[in-house]
């Protein structure tokens, strides 16, 4: 990303270093790279199954040139005040001034917000749940923002 403010740092999909902003020289950090493992008694297959979903879904629509946004929660006892929408929107906005494109999956209950910021429904990612002993499908909204869509 260019223009990025001084401390920003930028990493590849392998977690290392790809430049520092403004000669800064090397990052004083690296992220610890990890890999996801399911919980204790999780149904493995299961859960290997809805993460190649997830990771077939970003292939699909080159989500690795894009802003990722992922796993943005609030306390339900707050839902509906703003708070997630003017954390999005702060992100949005250098997304906007960098002019890339953003990608997310979105639960059920926060795809409304995503539309009113921006982004566009393209895909749907379904698990049935009765392979969890459940009934009926999760679902997942797959949503692309395109640069200066939306409401920031």
């Amino acid at each position: 990303m260019r223009g990025l403010r001084p401390g920003f740092v930028t990493y590849d999909a392998a977690g290392a270093e790809v430049a520092a902003p403004h000669g800064e020289g090397p990052a004083k950090r690296q992220p610890e790279t990890k890999t996801l493992r399911p919980p204790a008694g999780a149904n493995v297959a299961l859960f290997e199954e809805f993460f190649a979903g997830l990771a077939a879904m970003g292939q699909k629509w080159n989500s690795s040139d894009k802003l990722i946004l992922s796993v943005i929660c609030t306390d339900p006892a707050y839902h509906g005040r703003g708070i997630a929408a003017a954390m999005i929107r702060s992100v949005l906005a250098v997304a906007d001034a960098e002019g890339v494109p953003a990608y997310l999956e979105a639960l059920p209950l926060a795809a409304p917000l995503y539309r009113r910021l921006g982004f566009a429904d393209v895909d749907r990612l379904e698990c049935d749940l009765a392979k969890a002993g459940r009934q009926g499908k999760a679902v997942l909204t797959v949503m692309v923002r395109e640069p200066g869509a939306g409401d920031v």
